[in-house]
């Protein structure tokens, strides 16, 4: 071999080498602000998630890409042509249903504006990176993918053998891909929680009575994967309790309802809306007080808790002070106190005839206190009889039935009270002196 042959062919190998050796960039970005993992040839090249990937360096030739959207979306995967020594960008777009990498530009690495290069830009890793613990977008289950996309190329304009070579190089993809029925990317995953569900039945009792009975429901939820896929595992349970209501509460939905309206109303109008819709209504002690969460000036609650007293379906129990409330009603002015009730003028009035002094002055002072007493006394008795004898309006029998209530309940827990005491006085009684003939049968028998 001469000499000029050797170094055509050393020119020939080098050519060859610098053609092969060519390399392109690759951009993916989306335009929904999704961001995503980038794979070529299987291997993540971005650990962190972004709507822009740049790889920088890649070597010319067809690349499997995989685009990894955690639970946003399933993946997706194309082949994509990488031309040398230009940026090959590539948008994502949904088309018929289904995302798909299509073809953005082609642009030469000098022409591509040096300011926008360093953002995200990663130069290509052929040992890849691990995302979410996957080393390899092959660990993606073949439920998080996407179907089969079309081959998206970028046809080139060489046609050389060492083109087509480095070509062939890369991109073969081998295995088998199951083809699905496409899912919605948003759709909603199983959750896991407990759910509680509160309802009251009404029974009739053989006697012809009527009984409440509270159900209440548990549900729970738990997520279970079978096959791959996570499937949803529900066990419910019930339990239900007697109660001493005397009339069927409220549905559980119908009182958030009611209560969703009364919130956003201001402390008057709430008060006045209630006074329309609470009669006839039958609430729990516990919804009472819910309702009642919504005043904040003390005597409009009280005015509320007036107005919820008959609602009540728990007589032995109410959220609020019977006596408050009974303390709280609106005072007629045409009826009489009660009997252990003085008023003020004869209160001073009898003050003054204990304290008179003995001047004829003071003595003057004090008869006329007494007959202004005395007076006013007359008066009262005249307003009593005139009450009396005409009828009384159903505001103030339904006042009169509620004190009655109050007062019998009050008297029921009194007696309870003294009935306890006295129990307990007779057991430490009993126990006192059981323990004194203890002492004493020990001490005599010490004596003997």
């Amino acid at each position: 071999m001469n000499r000029t042959t050797l170094l055509w062919t050393l020119l020939l190998t080098l050519s060859s080498a610098c053609l092969f050796a060519q390399e392109g960039d690759l951009v993916v970005f989306t335009t929904d602000g999704t961001k995503f993992n980038l794979a070529l040839d299987n291997k993540f090249q971005n650990p962190v998630a972004a709507t822009r990937v740049k790889v920088t360096d890649i070597p010319e030739g067809n690349y499997w890409v995989t685009l990894y959207f955690g639970q946003v979306r399933k993946a997706v995967k194309s082949n994509l042509r990488i031309m040398g020594n230009k940026e090959n960008s590539f948008v994502l777009e949904e088309d018929g249903g289904s995302w798909k990498l299509k073809s953005y530009s082609s642009v030469a690495r000098n022409q591509v504006n040096a300011a926008a290069t360093g953002q995200n830009s990663i130069a290509y890793n052929r040992t890849g990176v691990t995302v979410n613990g996957m080393a390899s977008s092959n660990d993606i289950k073949s439920s998080e993918m996407e179907q089969k996309n079309e081959v998206v190329r970028v046809q080139g304009t060489r046609n050389d053998l060492a083109a087509e070579a480095e070509r062939n190089r890369m991109g073969q993809y081998r295995g088998t891909y199951k083809t699905e029925t496409k899912t919605a990317s948003n759709a909603p995953q199983p959750e896991e929680g407990t759910t509680i569900t509160k309802r009251y039945i009404e029974t009739k009792n053989p006697d012809g009575t009527v009984s409440i009975t509270e159900e209440v429901t548990t549900t729970i939820r738990t997520v279970v994967q079978r096959d791959g896929q996570p499937q949803m595992r529900t066990k419910r349970s019930k339990a239900l309790t007697p109660t001493d209501y005397t009339c069927l509460p409220m549905e559980t939905a119908d009182f958030e309802a009611m209560l969703s309206q009364a919130q956003p109303l201001a402390e008057p109008e709430r008060l006045q809306w209630l006074q329309k819709e609470l009669p006839q209504k039958c609430l729990t002690p516990d919804q009472i007080k819910r309702l009642g969460n919504l005043f904040q000036d003390i005597d409009t609650r009280q005015a509320y808790a007036q107005m919820a007293l008959p609602t009540n379906a728990d007589p032995n129990n109410f959220p609020y002070q019977l006596q408050d409330v009974a303390n709280n009603m609106p005072k007629d002015p045409d009826a009489e106190p009660f009997p252990d009730e003085e008023s003020t003028e004869a209160q001073e009035a009898r003050d003054a005839a204990a304290h008179s002094a003995t001047s004829s002055e003071e003595k003057m002072k004090a008869e006329k206190a007494r007959a202004e007493a005395a007076a006013k006394t007359a008066a009262e008795a005249a307003a009593k009889a005139e009450a009396e004898a005409k009828p009384k309006s159903k505001a103030e029998l339904k006042a009169e039935q509620r004190l009655a209530k109050i007062k019998a309940r009050e008297a029921k827990k009194a007696a309870k009270a003294k009935e306890k005491a006295e129990r307990k006085a007779a057991k430490e009684k009993a126990k006192a002196e059981k323990a004194a003939a203890k002492a004493a049968a020990k001490a005599k028998a010490k004596e003997k």
